[in-house]
């Protein structure tokens, strides 16, 4: 983890949060003052359930992935993702039986983000009503989307819930590569993809084997694509595309 400095968090917090914020010069300056602006590299752990930090995040670059594991099996299960211009609270903010075990990890080559301390959160909802409306409508899109995911995918059987598992990923983690196919997050594995689906790598492997023969899916080295129009099509006239 690298922490910047002062005059780096100032180029941080008017190039990228100043646009999606509108926050005026007395908060940007309480926030360069207060906030800390840090870098990560991949599978760096940002936050333990174990040690939360009472925060919130504000996502500047890449990805982050908050995921769960038995210690003892070494099992992972991965809950959700989060990306440039999210915002996502501190696992304190879950119980003591949900955070149980659970971690927040760098999902990416560099993730950078803003960590904001609780009280100047509160501080500036009640200043600003940009940054109260931004944090409002945020969170409640990530909670909509989450539990509307969750009732349509995990109601599924396993074939169509690796389908709509890589449909969702490739939707809102992907990027549009202007040539009719969305390449998935480099690092999404098909263990990790199997662990977000709740099913097995061989049910990951048969669904992808079937997608590449009917061309709706390129597999490669380090790369998973799928069909932007496929990935439209199955979320058709779905709330997905609300968000």
């Amino acid at each position: 983890m690298y922490n910047y400095n002062y005059e780096q968090k100032q180029i941080v917090l008017t190039n990228i949060l100043g646009s999606f914020l509108q926050l005026d010069e007395t908060e940007q300056k309480l926030l360069a003052e207060t906030c800390h602006v840090q870098l990560f590299t991949y599978n760096e752990i940002i936050e333990l359930s174990a040690r939360p930090s009472d925060s919130l995040y504000f996502m500047v670059s890449g990805l982050v992935a908050c995921r769960t594991f038995a210690r003892e099996a070494e099992e992972v299960d991965y809950l959700q993702f989060y990306k440039q211009g999210q915002c996502f609270l501190s696992l304190d903010s879950f119980s003591s039986q949900e955070k149980l075990n659970l971690e927040l990890v760098a999902f990416d080559g560099e993730v950078t983000l803003v960590k904001i301390p609780s009280k100047i959160v509160m501080l500036l909802r009640e200043r600003s009503r940009s940054f109260e409306m931004f944090l409002f409508l945020e969170l409640k899109a990530q909670l909509e989307r989450m539990l509307i995911f969750e009732l349509y995918c995990y109601q599924l059987f396993a074939k169509n819930r690796v389908i709509a598992s890589l449909c969702y990923l490739a939707l809102f983690y992907g990027q549009d590569q202007h040539n009719g196919w969305i390449c998935l997050p480099h690092k999404l594995t098909r263990g990790i993809l199997a662990s977000f689906a709740r099913t097995s790598r061989s049910s990951v492997t048969e669904v992808l084997t079937q997608l590449v023969a009917e061309n709706l899916a390129l597999t490669g080295r380090y790369k998973m694509l799928l069909d932007k129009n496929f990935v439209l099509e199955q979320f058709e006239g779905f709330y997905f595309r609300d968000f």
